[in-house]
Parts: C-alpha cells; sequence; structure tokens
C-alpha cells in the first residue's frame, strides 16, 4: 500500500516535471517562431534593399564569379542576372586599363583585409566606360572563412567630369588671377583682406602677409581707415566706387599714385554681399607724365602769350610802316608821274625816239610802282582785318568776276565753266578777293590759248596725292594755260616769286601769297598742280 502511494507520488511529480517542460518547450517555441519571423523580416529587408537599392550590388566567390546581381547592376552595366551569374566578373566588367588596380583589390579581400572604398573603371554592354565607386565588404562561410565578397557600386562619372570641369576653371581663374598684371585684392564685409594676387604681393612685399589684415593697415600703414576710401563708399551704395590714391611704401609714405576701383562681391545664389573686389593700377608714370606735360603746356602757353605780345607789336610796326611806306613811296611816285606827264605835254617834240623810249619806260614803271604798292596794302589788308563769317555763294561770285574781265578785254574768247550753287561760310569780301587772283590768273595765262577754258567747280574729297580725304568740299579753279613747273611749286605762294617774266605775263607777285593768307585765315588749304603749256589746277579747303 505505501509502495503504491509512493509510485503516485512520483507520478505526480514527473507530471509537473512534464508540464513544466512541455512549458519551457512551447516558450522555445515561440522564441524560434520570433527569430524565424525576424529573420524574415531581416530577409524581406535585405532583399527589399537589394533590389531597389539605387546601388549596384555584386556578390561574389573567392574565383570573382558573380552569385548574385540586382535590378541597379542590371541597369547600370547593361547585363541581365541570368547573364552574369557564374562568370568571372574580370571577363565582361573590368576594362584592361583597371585590371591591375582590381586585382589589388580582390587580392586584399580574399586575404582578410579591407579594402572597404575603391574607385575604378568599368565597361558596360554597350562598350561605355563608367566610372564607379565601389564599397566592398568581406563574406565569410560557416567555418570562417573567407568565401568572397558584396561590392556596393555608385555611378560617378557625371560627378566626376563635373568635378573636373570644377578644378578646370577653378584653376584657369587662379591662372587669370595670377597673371593679371594689375594689382586684385579680395575683402570680406570687414575689409579684411582675404585673398591677392601675385602683382599686390609685389607691390606690398613690405607688408606681407598681406592675408587677414584690415586693408588699410595692408596698404597704406594705418590704423584706422581712409580718409578717401571708394570701398567704404561701395559698402554704402552697393555699387562700383573709383578713386585715384596714394601709393604708399613701406613707411606710409607717398611713393607714386594708383586708380584704386572697388566692385561690390555678391553671393550669386542669395544676393547677399560677401565683400569687395578692389581693383588697382599704378598710375604712376601716367601721373608723372600728366605732371610734366602740365608744366609745358604751362610753360608753352606763357611763351605763346609772349610771342604773341610780340607778334601783336611787330604787326602793329608793320602796319604802321606799310601805310607810311605806302604814303611816302606814292608821293614821289607821283612827282614822277606829274614830271613824266609835263615832259611829254610839253617837250615831246624836242626828243629823239630814244628819249621818247626812256620816258615811256619810266611812265610805265611808275605804273608798275603804284600796282605793287597797291598789291602790298591789299596784303597787309587781309592779313590785319577782322573776318566776318556769313554763307557766301562762290558761284555768284565767279560769274561776277568773270562778267568783268570780259567787259575789260571783250575781244578775249574764253569758255567759263562755273558749277553752280557752290557755298561756303566765310569772309564775302576776303573770298571775293582770293577769287579774284585766282580767275585772274587762269584769265592772264591763257591768253595765247585760242581755246583758252577755265573752269570753277568742287569735288567732294581730296583726290589728289598732295592731302588725305576731307569730309569738306575741295574747290578748284583749272585752266588749259601757260601751267608751270611742278619743281618750282613751292614758289608759288611766296611773295615776288614769279615763275614768269614781266615781258610774258604782266603781275606784282604778290596775288598767291594774298590767296594763301585768306585761305589760311578761313582754316583751309591751298595747293597747286601744273605742267609747262599744259595748263594748272589749284585747290582749296575753307
Amino acid at each position: 500500500m505505501e509502495k503504491h502511494e509512493k509510485t503516485k507520488a512520483q507520478l505526480l511529480n514527473e507530471l509537473d516535471e512534464a508540464r513544466r517542460r512541455i512549458a519551457e518547450l512551447e516558450q522555445s517555441e515561440r522564441i524560434r517562431q520570433l527569430a524565424e519571423e525576424a529573420l524574415q523580416e531581416s530577409e524581406r529587408r535585405y532583399r527589399d534593399l537589394y533590389t531597389i537599392a539605387p546601388l549596384a550590388f555584386v556578390i561574389w566567390d573567392r574565383d570573382c564569379r558573380v552569385i548574385d546581381w540586382n535590378k541597379r547592376a542590371e541597369q547600370m552595366f547593361g547585363w541581365s542576372r541570368e547573364e552574369v551569374v557564374g562568370r568571372n566578373f574580370f571577363e565582361f566588367l573590368i576594362p584592361e586599363g583597371a585590371r591591375f588596380t582590381v586585382e589589388v583589390v580582390v587580392d586584399a579581400l580574399l586575404q582578410g583585409r579591407l579594402p572597404s572604398r575603391s574607385i575604378n573603371e568599368n565597361l558596360t554592354k554597350g562598350g561605355q566606360i563608367l566610372l564607379c565607386e565601389w564599397n566592398n565588404s568581406i563574406r565569410y562561410d560557416k567555418d570562417g572563412r573567407v568565401a568572397g565578397a558584396i561590392s556596393l557600386a555608385l555611378d560617378i562619372t557625371e560627378r566626376k567630369r563635373s568635378e573636373d570641369a570644377l578644378r578646370e576653371t577653378e584653376r584657369f581663374l587662379s591662372n587669370v588671377f595670377a597673371s593679371i598684371q594689375d594689382g586684385i585684392s579680395i575683402l570680406d564685409k570687414d575689409f579684411t583682406v582675404v585673398r591677392v594676387n601675385p602683382t599686390m604681393e609685389r607691390w606690398y612685399a613690405h607688408a606681407m602677409p598681406l592675408v587677414g589684415k584690415k586693408c588699410h593697415k595692408a596698404y597704406s600703414g594705418r590704423d584706422e581707415t581712409c580718409r578717401v576710401c571708394p570701398t567704404r563708399r561701395t559698402l554704402e551704395t552697393g555699387e562700383a566706387a573709383h578713386e585715384v590714391v596714394p601709393k604708399r611704401g613701406p613707411g606710409g609714405q607717398a611713393e607714386g599714385w594708383v586708380d584704386l576701383y572697388s566692385f561690390p562681391l555678391f553671393d550669386t545664389e542669395t544676393g547677399q554681399l560677401k565683400g569687395f573686389i578692389e581693383y588697382v593700377r599704378d598710375i604712376t608714370d601716367r601721373k608723372r607724365a600728366e605732371d610734366e606735360l602740365r608744366k609745358l603746356n604751362e610753360e608753352l602757353e606763357r611763351r605763346v602769350r609772349e610771342r604773341t605780345v610780340q607778334l601783336e607789336a611787330s604787326n602793329k610796326e608793320l602796319e604802321a610802316f606799310t601805310y607810311s611806306a605806302s604814303h611816302d613811296l606814292r608821293s614821289p611816285l607821283n612827282n614822277i608821274t606829274g614830271f613824266t606827264e609835263v615832259l611829254s605835254d610839253e617837250y615831246m617834240d624836242r626828243l629823239d625816239e630814244r628819249g621818247k623810249r626812256y620816258l615811256r619806260n619810266v611812265r610805265a614803271s611808275s605804273v608798275q610802282m603804284n600796282q605793287v604798292i597797291d598789291a602790298l596794302l591789299n596784303l597787309s589788308l587781309v592779313t590785319q582785318c577782322e573776318i566776318h563769317r556769313q554763307d557766301v555763294d562762290l558761284s555768284a561770285l565767279a560769274q561776277s568776276i568773270t562778267a568783268q574781265l570780259r567787259e575789260r578785254e571783250p575781244d578775249r574768247r574764253v569758255e567759263f565753266t562755273i558749277e553752280p550753287r557752290m557755298t561756303a561760310n566765310g569772309d564775302a569780301q576776303l573770298l571775293r578777293v582770293a577769287l579774284e587772283n585766282l580767275l585772274g590768273n587762269a584769265w592772264k595765262f591763257t591768253k595765247r590759248r585760242a581755246d583758252a577754258k577755265i573752269e570753277f567747280g568742287s569735288v567732294a574729297h581730296a583726290t589728289t596725292q598732295n592731302v588725305k580725304a576731307e569730309d569738306r568740299p575741295v574747290f578748284f579753279i583749272r585752266d588749259n594755260g601757260a601751267g608751270f613747273d611742278m619743281a618750282q611749286k613751292d614758289k608759288l605762294f611766296r611773295a615776288f616769286q614769279r615763275l614768269h617774266t614781266s615781258a610774258e605775263f604782266e603781275g606784282t607777285g604778290i596775288g598767291l601769297a594774298t590767296v594763301e593768307r585768306i585761305i589760311h585765315r578761313h582754316g583751309g588749304r591751298i595747293w597747286a598742280e601744273g605742267a609747262i603749256d599744259k595748263g594748272a589746277t589749284f585747290y582749296f579747303t575753307l
């Protein structure tokens, strides 16, 4: 009986133990299920990440054979998963030029070292070269041995191109910055120097280093801002400013001058003022040249004033002399003329032929002398008289002058051609004197031509080699008369310089000198072309 009860107690204990173990098993199963669910969730997440990640996943073994290849790898490199699984990636993914670099990475991974990041070129199915950044992780088998690796690739081709382009731009701008021979200084908003070009370093070598100093300290040796400061004005207005300021030496003394331009430096994205660009040009030599030129101009003006006073005095003396001489000469000439008239009237019958010839010569000489005196007075007049400018009809003046010439010698047959409506701005009286001399010369030097022709016209521009083309009209008087030797053209406009003898053509030798004075007083030029027995052409501008 006692033995039976003990067996029952044992059974009860065993039942409790069984229940406890069942509870442990149930708990263990719940834990296993939770672990399995967690593993499945982890695998799902990994698979989602593997499938939709923006990186290319390449899983490979110790023989570099591809074990797996995600969608992004298919998109990036062009091969489908089925095309690459089981293949050695060196066969299709690595270009010859990158092979050595990749072999070094693979060897390190298979030896348990971890070059987690590498950059190399890769091939696409279409033959395109991509630059990829790889992040590598070693894979181990269940025994802890290296089984291969997982490699994640990011296509950085465009990024690398952009970086290279940016570096090239920065290098180019840096070269430009360094090559500019004028000074460039970059300041922040507090007027602190943040960058300078080599020119500034050369100019202010005594103040090096410039970067980190306030601009007034670096460039002027001052503890406070400069009194004349275009950069401070730029800060106030936001606009470019300019000043000419002294260039300071080691002791703060002025050693020259610079053009200082200040420009605001804005952030292109925010539009906020970041600082200033100071552009500095050394103008010391220019300033010295300007100062020297100013002194020379002042000296020249002083000399011109002195010379003007002297000339005015000389002109007054000349005018007085001319007036006096003309009157002093006319008086004896009038006496000579009067006595020759008395001789002619009262004693002509007592003279032989030689005496009569002498008397005629004396009378002709006195007449010619009177003409010379008149010409000298005219020359003095055109030099001294005041010019009254107005619009002058040159064609009408020429018509009036030619009519007078025809009246004096009605038997002459001369073909005149005068261009209509030629006008100029000038003194009508002086221009008439000039045309009377020019047309009178043409009339005189064509007297031996049966087919005499005289033309007065104009051209839009100078057409001879003696003058450069001008916008103002060039007037000309052309004839087919005696002409002249071009070798003697420099004598044409000199007083008393005649190219023909009095026996050939009468005249005083002062007419063309008078014309030149008139033309010059009108701010113009006069020149001539001709050939012996082939006529002459006189050109002039006003």
